[in-house]
């Protein structure tokens, strides 16, 4: 199982999907941005800033929870 594969599964079991075909979409799209969102943070992680981060990881997690409810929505 790849890892964007157990994200997606994590978010179905989390919120009780029983039938992942119709939020398909939307899943592939939040659990690549939480992807993206992780590797952000191992990257400032590196760099030592650990205070702060980036604008762009701020605004990937506004995406992702807009994503998810839009999920919560769809059931």
């Amino acid at each position: 199982m790849t890892r964007l594969e157990g994200i997606k599964e994590a978010i179905c079991i989390q919120y009780g999907i029983k039938d992942r075909k119709k939020i398909e979409g939307k899943l592939n799209m939040v659990a690549q941005d939480m992807l993206r969102r992780k590797e952000i943070q191992r990257q400032e992680l590196r760099k030592g800033i650990k205070e702060r981060f980036s604008k762009e990881y701020y605004t990937l997690t506004q995406k992702i929870f807009k994503g998810i409810e839009e999920i919560k929505d769809l059931i």
